[in-house]
């Protein structure tokens, strides 16, 4: 069982902590601290989305497993997966790919139906991406902030929030931003010696560094855009544009990420290299209870 839940992948699960931004972003408008029973009600509701999608994810990243055991074998890292490796029977992922992907779903429709259509719809794009859609490059990359964004719709939907056309704009941005970042990484760790004779997927092959730096480029200037525009445009934001001050936070993460991805493939684990980097990682707090704190003063 140890080697099933590693084939999970646990260190991935952060990706689905996006679900509890519309909860973020509601506060002081459509629940309150006050409201103790209401705030708790809702809290617990995101949760158990998150819960559910992180079943979900769990279910596909078993299913790539499977689909990729042949060219994980030849792959300096991923060589240690346990599909990859033998540890984990082929037959027993697959099945337990699809049991976890039924559990997710029997949960999402017993206690938040709202969020049953949501999580089809990022399976049935996940089973795609698997299976062909990653095949073909920007597409594949699409893909995978498409999930990020389907994540975010969930959070709004289990709690019956609008959310901002702005912010999906930013956080689809700034999916796309990490997304081609990770394609960089895989390219420069694939130039390294310790990579040869490892197989390559179609679509990295598409690719190239300089391609990929004019992309980054642009994602990273229409994130940062689209942030300053929902701070200062979004109706549901302090009319005083308080929010603006979490800007330079922003900013200095993004420039961060896209500094680290200059450097020998360190954002091809993206959740590696933000919970590794105390730079990301301060960033990231101190602009979270930046945003609590102006939502609770000027609300």
């Amino acid at each position: 069982m140890s080697q099933l839940f590693l084939a999970t992948r646990p260190r991935q699960w952060i990706k689905n902590f996006v679900v509890f931004v519309p909860l973020l972003f509601s506060f002081n408008e459509y629940w309150f601290f006050e409201n103790e029973n209401e705030a708790l009600t809702l809290l617990l509701t995101v949760l158990l989305a998150f819960v559910i999608f992180i079943l979900a994810s769990s279910s596909v990243y078993l299913l790539n497993d499977v689909v990729d055991a042949k060219e994980d074998k030849s792959h300096p890292i991923k060589k240690y997966r346990p599909v990859a490796s033998g540890a984990l029977n082929v037959r027993f992922a697959l099945f337990s790919s699809l049991f976890i992907a039924a559990i997710g779903l029997i949960m999402s429709w017993i206690f938040v139906r709202e969020l049953t259509i949501t999580l089809v719809i990022y399976l049935a794009l996940m089973l795609s991406y698997t299976l062909f859609l990653r095949q073909y490059a920007i597409l594949d990359v699409f893909c995978i902030a498409s999930g990020f964004m389907l994540r975010v719709i969930a959070g709004g939907v289990v709690i019956g929030v609008p959310i901002s056309p702005w912010l999906l704009v930013c956080m689809g941005f700034g999916a796309l931003f990490i997304g081609f970042a990770k394609r960089k990484g895989e390219l420069l760790n694939v130039s390294d010696d310790s990579y040869q004779g490892s197989q390559i997927r179609s679509a990295l092959e598409k690719y190239d560094i300089r391609f990929i730096d004019n992309l980054l480029l642009i994602v990273v200037t229409s994130t940062l855009i689209s942030y300053c525009l929902y701070t200062f445009w979004a109706e549901n934001l302090p009319n005083n544009n308080s929010m603006m001050l979490t800007i330079p936070f922003v900013v200095y993460g993004l420039f961060r990420y896209l500094y680290l991805s200059r450097t020998a493939g360190l954002t091809e684990r993206p959740e590696e290299t933000i919970l590794r980097d105390p730079h990301l990682m301060v960033s990231i707090v101190i602009w979270l209870l930046m945003v609590v704190g102006i939502l609770y003063l000027y609300r």
